[in-house]
């Protein structure tokens, strides 16, 4: 029997797939737990519809991510913190940090992971291209 999933169904597949079941399974598990529904042709053709039009909108956010990827580029983001007499920073820069500074700039829903905070001064280049310079405060 086909079935539409209508949730993620673990060994089985994902939600919004078309699968080839055993009518029991179906009838008694899978449709009873609300976790999948008949396919009937113009369900599965539904089915099929959606599925296309969530690749394309996938694979249209894909494209303006690899757009905004680009355009960040080689971009500069000066940090200012406060330092001792060695040298040594009070604080440092976080991810969340040069996500809002990116957002200032211009770029919505930027997403960042450093492995750790940034503390030292001097240049940092990220996996993106970003630069981030962190300089002692002026006093």
């Amino acid at each position: 029997m086909k079935v539409i999933l209508l949730k993620d169904v673990k060994g089985i597949g994902k939600k919004g797939e078309v699968k080839e079941v055993k009518d029991g399974y179906a009838r008694n598990f899978l449709t009873h737990k609300g976790l999948a529904e008949a396919g009937t042709s113009q369900k599965i053709r539904k089915a099929e519809e959606d599925k296309e039009k969530l690749e394309e909108r996938k694979k249209a956010e894909m494209e303006k991510q690899q757009k905004q990827a680009e355009e960040m580029r080689g971009m500069e983001l000066r940090f200012f913190l406060k330092t001792d007499d060695t040298g040594h920073a009070y604080g440092s820069v976080t991810a969340k940090d040069i996500e809002e500074k990116l957002k200032e700039a211009g770029f919505k829903d930027v997403r960042l992971e450093l492995k750790r905070p940034l503390k030292e001064m001097g240049e940092h280049v990220l996996d993106n291209g970003v630069r981030v310079v962190i300089q002692p405060q002026q006093t």
